[in-house]
């Protein structure tokens, strides 16, 4: 089977944290032209600092965005918690209350669209 995706982020999640000038251009540009416009059916959202690096000055309207975006359109479908070096517990599918998943500061979380 062949499943084909669609090009997404032409920004990579570091040059949205820059501080420059076209930061906050760039995150609106990437929410509402890349990702609401695309409709995907599935979200993944990395929780890991270092794959965004956020700087203390960086625009930050993104997170709020993901946040509101994925409470009103997706349900929580998976989970990648990133424990340690050694260890890392998958819930694909996410068949656990998550509230009962102890987080550590790496995650993933898999967001699919609701019907």
């Amino acid at each position: 089977m062949r499943i084909s995706i669609p090009p997404l982020a032409t920004f990579a999640p570091y040059e949205l944290m820059e501080p420059q000038r076209f930061a906050g251009r760039m995150q609106r540009e990437m929410m509402r032209e890349e990702v609401e416009a695309a409709r995907p059916k599935y979200l993944v959202v990395v929780a890991v600092a270092t794959s965004w690096l956020r700087w203390p000055n960086s625009e930050t309207e993104i997170f709020a965005w993901i946040d509101r975006y994925t409470a009103e359109k997706f349900r929580l479908d998976g989970l990648v918690n990133i424990v340690s070096r050694e260890r890392t517990d998958y819930y694909l599918p996410l068949s656990v209350d998550p509230r009962s998943i102890q987080l550590s500061p790496f995650y993933v979380l898999v967001f699919e669209r609701k019907t």
